[in-house]
């Protein structure tokens, strides 16, 4: 890596040891090629800033990376807790879908609690980067510092704005989250209709879209269902 001098990489160095698990996956089954597709998907949607193989580093591109970071933290914390959102109701889907049976308010808010707690804890951790990093931009030449500081506002002011996440209409990303929480039992499957009625039963038969959109979805990431047939499942009732 061509890196401009010895502090922009002590930057990216603390950077990347605060991000390792930023995916962390609990499931024990063998990770499928679509799964990881779908990691890459969301990693380049919610971190839009990346360091290509080889790309000269810049205090503005650093500044943006750890911009982006602070404002992902920020943005989601906000988001979980704004009422009547698409991210909290997608999150209290996820729990209601998690408990099922034992589904019981206080248990679920709990849940809710512990999931925003955790989301603070990874900003706390990430806030001792960035005071480090801060120290070292301020002993810079003027110019430096100012080209850091473009980058960073940059990538905060964009995601500041990005009202997307308001709408809980058809998104490849709420496909994505879905298919991702629950991955092994989509590898149960057999074909696109099984898809289609799970897609259905999670984001709402409107939000799911048609069994083409579905199809589509399936070929993209190269899921390995027959592209017709009969659903062989029967575990969902589909929302009219």
């Amino acid at each position: 890596m061509n890196l401009w001098n010895d502090w922009l990489a002590l930057i990216l160095s603390d950077l990347e040891q605060s991000q390792r698990e930023r995916f962390e996956d609990p499931s024990t089954g063998t990770m499928q090629a679509w799964v990881t597709k779908i990691d890459a998907a969301l990693e380049k949607m919610l971190f839009p800033v990346m360091l290509a193989e080889g790309e000269k580093v810049t205090p503005r591109k650093v500044g943006a990376l750890l911009g982006q970071t602070y404002a992902y933290y920020g943005w989601i914390i906000d988001c979980m807790r704004k009422p009547n959102s698409a991210l909290a109701a997608r999150f209290q889907k996820g729990v209601e879908d998690f408990l099922e049976d034992d589904y019981e308010a206080d248990f679920a808010a709990e849940i809710t609690t512990m999931a925003d707690q955790g989301y603070v804890f990874a900003l706390v951790k990430f806030q001792h980067v960035l005071k480090r990093a801060l120290s070292l931009v301020v002993e810079r030449p003027f110019m430096e510092a100012a080209e850091f500081f473009e980058g960073f506002t940059g990538a905060v002011l964009r995601r500041s704005r990005d009202a997307s996440i308001w709408t809980d209409k058809f998104s490849t990303a709420s496909a994505y989250y879905v298919l991702r929480r629950q991955w092994e039992f989509i590898e149960s499957f057999r074909n696109v209709s099984d898809l289609h009625i799970f897609l259905q039963h999670k984001l709402g038969r409107g939000a799911a879209g048609d069994l083409d959109r579905t199809r589509s979805l399936a070929k993209r990431l190269r899921l390995r269902l027959a592209p017709r047939g009969r659903p062989s499942k029967k575990w969902a009732k589909v929302p009219k």
